[in-house]
C-alpha cells in the first residue's frame, strides 16, 4: 500500500503539470508561477497523504500570502495585455501586403515551393456530351468517358453519329473474363392506327407494324471484346435478336433457306443473329481494323438496334432502299480526318452467296475538326437476284448523310439515298429509288429532346414496296424522347404518312391513301 501511496504521489504531480501546459502554453512566464502554486495546493489536498504532522500543518495555508495566489485564476484577466503568440514558423515566408498571397492560411501550412506545377484536377469518370456529338470516336465506340469497362454512359443520343456507333449501340458495357463486355435492352411500344386496319396491320410502315397492339419488338443481347488501338489486337462479336424485329434482320442461309422459307422461326416473334464476326487490329500507319464475318450494313442513318434512332418508327428508305445485313470482310482506317472503309461481300442481307457473286462495299467519312460537322458516303454494287427476274441483275445503291450541330440546342440530319437494278425488270429495263430524308432535333435539357423527321420515297419502278405500285411515299414524323436515366428511354411520336401516287391505296389493308399512327415505346438498358 505504501508503494502504490508513494507511485501515485511522484506520477500526479507530473499528469496535472501537463495539462496545464497544454491548456496554458501561450500565456508566457507569468503562468509558471500559478503553476507551482496550483501544485502545491494539490499536495495539501491530496486525499491518499497519511503523514500527520503534514496534515496539522495545513491551516498554516490560510494565513499565507501564497494561499491566496492559489485562488487567483490562471488565465490573466481580460483587461490585461492579451497572451503573447507563438514565434511564427521559419519555414514560412510572410506575404508582402500587396500580394495576393496574403489570403494564404496563417502556419503552420508551408506554401509550395515557387517551381512547383499546379495540381491537377482529378479526371472526371464521365464526361458529359456536348449538344449531340460525343467528344470523339474510337473505332465505332464512343471515345468520351475514362470509365475503366469501357464506354460510359449508356446514354448516347446518337443524333449525328457520324460514323460512329455510339456506346456499342447505346448499351451499358459490363467488362467480364478475358475482356469480353456484354450488355443488351428490351424494347416494346405500342401503335395505335387511326384508320384500324382490318389485317391489324400498319404496312407499308415496318418494325412497328402492328396495329393497335402491343409488340415486343427487340430483346436484344450481345458480347464483344474489344480491340486495342495501339498494338496487334484480336476481338470480335455477337448480337442476338428476338422478338418481333426478327423478321427485318434475316439473312438468306442464316434464318432462312435460300428460297427465303423460314428455317426456325414459324410465328411473328422468333430469333436472329444480325452480327458475328472476328475484328482484327493491325498498328500500321494510323491503325487497321478489319471485320471478317457478318455485320451490320454502313449505308444510311438509322440503325436495326433500337437506341441507336431517335424515333420509334422507321423511315421508308432503311426499311425498302437499304441492306440491313452483310457476310464478308470490311476493313477501316483514318486518314487525317477521313475515315476510309473498303471490304467485300456475299451481297444484300445474305449468309450464304445465292449467286457465287461477290459485291463491293466501301465508304468515306469526314468530321470536322470542332466534331460539329460530318459527312458520310456510302456504297454497294453487286449481282443480286431480281425481284421481278429469276436472273442476278447488277444492284448498286448508295447512301449521302450529312450532319450538322447547329449553335445552341439544335442539330440537323439531311440524307440522300440513290439505287439502280439493272435489267430488274420482266423488259429487261433498269428499276431504280430514291429519296430524301430530313431531320431537326433540339435538346431541351438533359432528360427530354425534340425530334422532327420528313421524308420523300421514290419508288419509280414498283419494285421496292409494293410490287407493280410505282409510288412516291411521303411521311411526317414529330416526337419527344425522354430518358429520367441512362437505362430508360421513352419515345412518343406522332406520325402522318400518304402517297401522292394517283389511285394508289397503299395503306389500311389496301382502302387509303394516308394513315396517321400514334406510337410509343419504352428502351430499359442492362
Amino acid at each position: 500500500m505504501d508503494c502504490l501511496i508513494r507511485t501515485w504521489k511522484v506520477a500526479m504531480p507530473w499528469v496535472w503539470a501537463g495539462a496545464v501546459i497544454s491548456t496554458n502554453v501561450s500565456l508566457g512566464a507569468d503562468v509558471w508561477s500559478h503553476f507551482s502554486v496550483g501544485q502545491a495546493a494539490y499536495q495539501v489536498e491530496d486525499p491518499f497523504h497519511e503523514e500527520a504532522p503534514r496534515h496539522e500543518e495545513a491551516p498554516r495555508h490560510e494565513e499565507a500570502p501564497r494561499h491566496e495566489e492559489a485562488q487567483e485564476p490562471l488565465l490573466p484577466p481580460a483587461t490585461e495585455d492579451p497572451p503573447r503568440p507563438m514565434p511564427p514558423d521559419p519555414a514560412y515566408e510572410a506575404p508582402l501586403p500587396d500580394s495576393p498571397a496574403r489570403h494564404i492560411p496563417p502556419p503552420p501550412m508551408v506554401p509550395p515551393a515557387a517551381d512547383a506545377e499546379p495540381l491537377a484536377p482529378p479526371p472526371l469518370t464521365v464526361a458529359p456530351p456536348e449538344g449531340v456529338f460525343p467528344d470523339g470516336c474510337a473505332g465505332d465506340r464512343c471515345a468520351y468517358g475514362t470509365h475503366p469497362q469501357g464506354c460510359e454512359p449508356a446514354f448516347c443520343w446518337p443524333m449525328l453519329r457520324a460514323g460512329c456507333d455510339p456506346c456499342g449501340a447505346g448499351s451499358r458495357r459490363c467488362a467480364g473474363p478475358l475482356g469480353i463486355e456484354w450488355g443488351g435492352w428490351i424494347a416494346q411500344g405500342l401503335t395505335l392506327n387511326t384508320r384500324s386496319p382490318r389485317n391489324r396491320s400498319n404496312l407499308p410502315v415496318t418494325f412497328n407494324d402492328g396495329s393497335n397492339e402491343y409488340q415486343m419488338n427487340q430483346l436484344y443481347l450481345f458480347a464483344e471484346r474489344a480491340v486495342r488501338d495501339d498494338a496487334w489486337s484480336v476481338g470480335g462479336r455477337i448480337d442476338l435478336l428476338y422478338g418481333t424485329d426478327h423478321r427485318f434482320t434475316m439473312a438468306r442461309g442464316l434464318e432462312v433457306h435460300r428460297d427465303l422459307s423460314p428455317r426456325w422461326n414459324r410465328e411473328d416473334y422468333g430469333l436472329a443473329m444480325p452480327q458475328l464476326y472476328m475484328e482484327l487490329f493491325a498498328p500500321v500507319g494510323t491503325g487497321v481494323n478489319v471485320k471478317l464475318g457478318h455485320f451490320y450494313t454502313i449505308l444510311g442513318y438509322e440503325a436495326v438496334p433500337a437506341p441507336e434512332n431517335f424515333f420509334y418508327s422507321h423511315a421508308y428508305t432503311m426499311q425498302y432502299g437499304e441492306p440491313f445485313t452483310h457476310t464478308g470482310a470490311l476493313a477501316a482506317t483514318d486518314v487525317g480526318p477521313l475515315k476510309l472503309q473498303a471490304g467485300v461481300t456475299r451481297g444484300w442481307d445474305n449468309w450464304e452467296n445465292n449467286n457465287d457473286e461477290y459485291g463491293f462495299l466501301g465508304g468515306v467519312g469526314w468530321t470536322s475538326a470542332d466534331q460539329r460537322t460530318s459527312l458520310a458516303f456510302a456504297l454497294h454494287t453487286g449481282r443480286e437476284e431480281g425481284l421481278l427476274s429469276p436472273d442476278t441483275n447488277s444492284r448498286t445503291t448508295y447512301s449521302l448523310v450529312f450532319a450538322h450541330n447547329l449553335y445552341g440546342p439544335w442539330s440537323c440530319v439531311v440524307q440522300h439515298d440513290l439505287g439502280v437494278d439493272r435489267r430488274a425488270m420482266p423488259d429487261g429495263s433498269d428499276a431504280t429509288w430514291y429519296g430524301l430524308n430530313m431531320y431537326l432535333f433540339r435538346e431541351i435539357n438533359e432528360h427530354w429532346r425534340l425530334g422532327y423527321r420528313f421524308e420523300w420515297f421514290r419508288d419509280a419502278d414498283g419494285t421496292r414496296v409494293i410490287t407493280d405500285l410505282p409510288a412516291d411515299y411521303y411521311q411526317v414524323s414529330l416526337g419527344l424522347n425522354y430518358a429520367p436515366s441512362d437505362r430508360l428511354r421513352i419515345r412518343p411520336s406522332l406520325r402522318w404518312d400518304w402517297t401522292g401516287a394517283r389511285g394508289a391505296r397503299p395503306f389500311a389493308d389496301g382502302t387509303r391513301d394516308e394513315q396517321m399512327l400514334l406510337d410509343c415505346d419504352v428502351v430499359i438498358l442492362f
